[in-house]
Formats: structure tokens, C-alpha cells, sequence
């Protein structure tokens, strides 16, 4: 007696999948338009405070949505004030060492949970992962 493996199941595919939902056209465009509105909410403090850095200080509190002289001073005063390559630099190096250490630390535990049997391993299996759900610092 031989099994067919690969015996196609009784049902023809592919098989269409109907629509479970019954909204009707207008609720599914209400949707649509309060997620919209949520959207802009949600986004315009982003737009206005990338519009206000392209205002000038005697500007700033202007009401108008696009500044009436953009300029690039701020940023440029930013720059001059601040050492922003250095903390670049410092970011850099700090994640990419961060992250081979965590790869590091990552693979050995996980070889060692997959292949060594020990008492409690469940347990400390556990914890291992619930620390991995707790940020860094």
C-alpha cells in the first residue's frame, strides 16, 4: 500500500475568500476621513516646528503656515554652537559596539539553551528573555 504525499486536498485551489465585513461604502469613507483627520493632528506639530526652524529669530511666533523669510541661520548657528560631528561620532561608535555585544552575547546564549540540558533551564531561559524586553541603561 502506497501514500500519495503529495495528493492535492479535496477542495479545488485556489479558493476565493469572501468578504466578511458588511460596512457599507459610506462608513468605510467615514473611517477612512477620520483617520485622515487623526493623521494631520497627529503630524502637524512635526510640520510646524520644521517651518519654524526656517524662521528668523524676530519671526518665531508668527501664526502664518510658511515663513514669510526662510532662512537657514538657525541651523547654521546650531552647528557653530554645538559639536554635532563629535556626538555623531560618539553615537556611532557607542551603538555599533552596543550591538556586536548584544549579537555576541545573543549567539552564546541561545547556542547554549539550544544544545546544553541543565537543571532550571526554563527558568533561566526566561529570565534571560524578559531582561532582553528591558532597554539598555
Amino acid at each position: 500500500m502506497t501514500i500519495d504525499v503529495f495528493a492535492r486536498p479535496a477542495r479545488a485551489w485556489p479558493v476565493t475568500l469572501r468578504r466578511i465585513s458588511s460596512r457599507s461604502g459610506l462608513n468605510t469613507a467615514a473611517g477612512h476621513l477620520l483617520m485622515v483627520l487623526l493623521s494631520i493632528f497627529c503630524l502637524f506639530p512635526v510640520y510646524w516646528m520644521l517651518v519654524s526652524s526656517f524662521r528668523p529669530a524676530n519671526t518665531l511666533f508668527e501664526t502664518s503656515l510658511w515663513p514669510t523669510q526662510p532662512s537657514l541661520d538657525n541651523y547654521t548657528r546650531a552647528i557653530d554652537a554645538i559639536p554635532i560631528a563629535r556626538m555623531l561620532v560618539n553615537t556611532l561608535v557607542f551603538s555599533a559596539v552596543s550591538t556586536i555585544f548584544q549579537l555576541l552575547t545573543g549567539i552564546l546564549a541561545a547556542f547554549a539553551f539550544a544544545r546544553w540540558k541543565f537543571p532550571f533551564d526554563k527558568l533561566v531561559y526566561t529570565g534571560v528573555a524578559l531582561t532582553r524586553l528591558v532597554p539598555f541603561r
